[in-house]
């Protein structure tokens, strides 16, 4: 076997180093990886930079700089994230950001007197105003239930006249024609308030 012996000059005034190397004919051989064609060619996208807005119950308001795709919890936590009068839950935080948007947070005073901040929620009194009373409503009114026709309103109300007011409102099922399949599917919808 060979050996090469290289001499290196270590800078100023130091003294030379002698490396012994092998030959390089008896170097194992280096294979370079495997690249298939589909990664050389799958572009590369960069998001767009974006600006956004935050304003409101935060603790740092001001225009941030965002990539495209970005969350609106991504950009209130780089405004500090909430402030301590904030009301969260007036904000869709799973939303993607727009370039320009305004994410405004408000109080939870602010939102108290926006009853229609936040979509497809309802308050309490309007959601028991939507229940059927099942103690006093008539039968077209108990036909706005799902499942409950014609037939199954005279039920209830024959059984009312017969047995006085439900006590509950899984009561229903002991009218003839309600189980427990279609109690599960009016229980939401039903009251005996």
């Amino acid at each position: 076997m060979a050996t090469i012996i290289t001499t290196l000059l270590m800078g100023c005034g130091a003294k030379p180093a002698i490396i012994q190397m092998q030959d390089p004919q008896e170097l194992p051989e280096v294979t370079p990886a495997e690249v298939t064609t589909d990664e050389m060619t799958e572009p590369i996208v960069i998001p767009a930079t974006i600006f956004v807005h935050v304003c409101g119950a935060v603790k740092q308001a001001g225009v941030y700089e965002m990539l495209e795709g970005n969350r609106i919890f991504e950009a209130i936590e780089l405004a500090g994230g909430f402030a301590e009068e904030a009301h969260p839950q007036a904000v869709n935080l799973a939303d993607k950001v727009t370039d320009g948007l305004q994410i405004f947070v408000p109080t939870k005073e602010e939102a108290s007197n926006l009853p229609n901040l936040i979509p497809n929620q309802t308050t309490s009194a309007e959601a028991q105003e939507s229940l059927v009373n099942i103690n006093i409503a008539d039968a077209t009114k108990l036909q706005e239930l799902s499942g409950i026709g014609v037939a199954k309103a005279n039920a209830i109300l024959s059984y009312r006249e017969q047995h006085g007011a439900f006590n509950s409102i899984e009561d229903i099922k002991k009218v003839s024609g309600i189980g427990e399949k279609l109690y599960e599917g009016i229980k939401e919808n039903i009251t005996v308030d």
